[in-house]
């Protein structure tokens, strides 16, 4: 069930230049939220500005104390309103939106690939993975040092994690998509869950394809209503007779089949 609900701010501090990890209190998102799930933020409660709200990923879930953390870049002005939030502060949340990830069952070996701020919907899926006993590879790309986030909490899961920048200055130099296929060389992974920049997820596929690994990717649009209704954040999916068909991101994804997305619109 999808609520409307007004949360309260119990954290909203910087993690790297320009990111946040944003805090909220809001028990009954909690109680119903899975990896890879959304949230719809607007950051003054009873407010028109911004005029629309805005999509977050769930980068975690504590059902015990009934929150959900949020990580954002501030890059407009809702985000930068966000950044300017204050522990105390109420805000318009909408949510859990969207269909979360397939959990692989107990045994398997599976890789989490993020670029970015693409990590934030693997991290609740990385915690719930260990607790089922998924022996768990997360493969994290950024273009700095500076812009990697999230790694604190997938080794406290007991993710095994492999870092790669684009400038070298942290892990290996180059792309995440070669870490994922220099592990697929020397694993067997059973399935890959996957989410960052466009490019990055085509190239991912293209190799779960190569060595025959299912993959699930979590898509990332501009989204008006968050619910279906607007239709503004199409995808399209390959059809198992050849043809194509739209698909709302928000209300039939944001995850889907990783073979199915047309990524080169």
């Amino acid at each position: 069930m999808v609520l409307s609900v007004k949360g309260q701010v119990l954290k909203n501090e910087p993690v790297q230049p320009g990111i946040y990890e944003m805090t909220i209190a809001a028990p009954q998102i909690a109680e119903q939220a899975a990896p890879g799930q959304f949230v719809m933020v607007r950051p003054i409660y009873r407010s028109f500005e911004p005029f629309l709200n805005r999509p977050f990923g769930i980068s975690d879930i504590d059902t015990i104390r009934g929150t959900i953390n949020i990580l954002y870049i501030v890059v407009g002005k809702g985000t930068d309103l966000m950044s300017e939030m204050q522990v105390g502060d109420d805000v318009f949340l909408i949510g859990p939106v969207g269909n979360g990830f397939t959990v692989a069952p107990e045994g398997k070996k599976v890789a989490l690939v993020a670029g970015g701020m693409g990590i934030a919907p693997l991290l609740p899926l990385a915690k719930t993975l260990q607790d089922k006993g998924v022996i768990t590879y997360g493969l994290m790309g950024a273009s700095k040092a500076t812009a990697l986030v999230g790694m604190d909490s997938w080794r406290e899961a007991g993710v095994q994690v492999q870092i790669a920048t684009d400038d070298g200055s942290v892990g290996a130099k180059g792309f995440v998509t070669a870490l994922l296929e220099d592990l697929l060389k020397e694993e067997t992974i059973d399935y890959i869950y996957c989410c960052g920049p466009t490019p990055m997820m085509a190239r991912t596929v293209e190799i779960a394809g190569k060595y025959g690994v299912p993959i699930e990717v979590s898509l990332e649009k501009r989204m008006g209503c968050g619910i279906g209704v607007c239709m503004g954040c199409i995808c399209k999916l390959k059809q198992a007779d050849g043809s194509v068909k739209q698909y709302r991101v928000c209300y039939d994804g944001p995850v889907f089949r990783g073979e199915e997305v047309v990524f080169d619109d």
